[in-house]
């Protein structure tokens, strides 16, 4: 559609012509009140959002003691829609469950922000070293990481833990 098209107004209903199958969408702009670029922003960001398809899944939590070194212990954190589920889990050896969540909606190339707080430490494996360093610090009283929901994909996050206070078990929520 371009600006040559003739509209027809009649009371709230706009008629147009045009030999192309598709979703059109009308914005009107009154002068006084928006001005153009901020009105296309407006619309661009509705017309993103509305096309943005809600998935049903369920967030889970893995954990495995002593995996992959004897020192370490890994959580995998996984955000699956229902036919994801039974094949993540058949695939854990090792893992036990923690927690899983009710469904939820999840839409794609959402961020997933997962926040861990209690006595447990993150490490990370040093490109260069290999060694496994800490990501948080003993003053920091929690893990905050995120990760990207991608439809039909395999979304996981792997987080290598140890015990803040090592007198204590690790425990988190």
């Amino acid at each position: 559609m371009t600006g040559s098209t003739p509209l027809e107004l009649n009371k709230d209903v706009v008629h147009f012509s045009t030999k192309v199958s598709a979703l059109f969408w009308l914005v009107v702009i009154h002068d006084n009140q928006r001005d153009a670029s901020s009105a296309l922003t407006l619309a661009t960001r509705l017309y993103e959002e509305s096309r943005l398809v809600p998935y049903l899944a369920r967030i889970s939590i893995f954990y495995r003691e002593k995996f992959p070194k004897a020192w370490v212990d890994t959580l995998r954190i996984y955000c699956m829609t229902d036919d994801k589920a039974e094949k993540v889990v058949q695939s854990l050896q090792g893992f036990r469950p923690l927690v899983i969540s009710r469904e939820v909606e999840v839409t794609s190339g959402s961020k997933i922000a997962v926040k861990l707080g209690g006595n447990i430490l993150q490490l990370s494996e040093d490109p260069f070293t290999r060694e496994l360093i800490p990501v948080s610090t003993i003053r920091s009283t929690f893990v905050r990481e995120t990760f990207t929901f991608t439809a039909f994909q395999e979304n996981t996050l792997t987080l290598l833990v140890q015990p803040r206070e090592s007198s204590k078990p690790l425990q988190g929520s």
